[in-house]
């Protein structure tokens, strides 16, 4: 059995779409420490194909080409050699221009290492593409439908506090440097609300897998 989405749904040809991805792509995102990676690996449980952007972003990290454009553009981010995320992070966060600069290099590596994820998974008839910037980068436009994992942010910032062991001033400094989650929202063709429990989120999870996904024989 496969799971692929129903075909009210696929909105794309595979020349219009994100890498010309012969499968559709549901663009699954959210705002930071709203839920979307909770959800994300209930939905891969459930069987759905998942690539993370975020993952994507980490095995752009280990290559060597990127230590050394730390190195060159960020160098209090490098010690002993090695990239040191904690400041890389307050770095890039710091000033606009400096996340702008980051986020361009490692999205122009992102193809390459987006087809090895693809490649990966063997051959699922649609794939659940798990990205923070979805809107940002305007890969709205290149997915066949959008989800968006929704909390408010005060919400947010209390999440972003507990799990990173930070300030208040670093959380809204963080989240503040995103597109507002309520934005996201409205551009979305779904939205989960996220504001309970983690069975109350699962349960929307299966809900949403009912409602888009159908299974084949394939």
């Amino acid at each position: 059995m496969s799971l692929k989405l129903k075909d009210e749904f696929i909105s794309l040809e595979i020349g219009e779409r994100l890498h010309h991805l012969a499968v559709p792509i549901l663009g699954l995102t959210g705002g930071i420490a709203t839920g979307k990676s909770t959800i994300a690996k209930h939905f891969k449980d459930l069987g759905l194909a998942i690539i993370d952007a975020d993952q994507l972003i980490k095995r752009i990290y280990k290559l060597p080409t990127s230590v050394e454009f730390v190195k060159d553009n960020f160098p209090k981010a490098i010690v002993k050699g090695q990239i040191d995320f904690p400041t890389l992070r307050k770095v890039a966060f710091s000033e606009t221009k400096n996340r702008l600069e980051l986020e361009k290099f490692l999205y122009t590596q992102m193809p390459k290492v987006f087809n090895q994820a693809y490649q990966e998974l063997g051959n699922p008839q649609a794939i659940i593409y798990d990205v923070p910037l979805l809107f940002e980068k305007r890969l709205d436009t290149l997915v066949d439908i959008t989800l968006c994992i929704y909390s408010p942010q005060d919400l947010q910032i209390k999440r972003l506090m507990e799990r990173d062991g930070i300030d208040r001033e670093l959380a809204l400094s963080i989240i503040d440097n995103q597109m507002s989650i309520e934005v996201k929202k409205s551009k979305s063709d779904f939205v989960v609300i996220n504001t309970g429990e983690l069975s109350e989120l699962k349960a929307h999870a299966e809900y949403m897998m009912r409602k888009l996904f159908e299974q084949t024989l394939i």
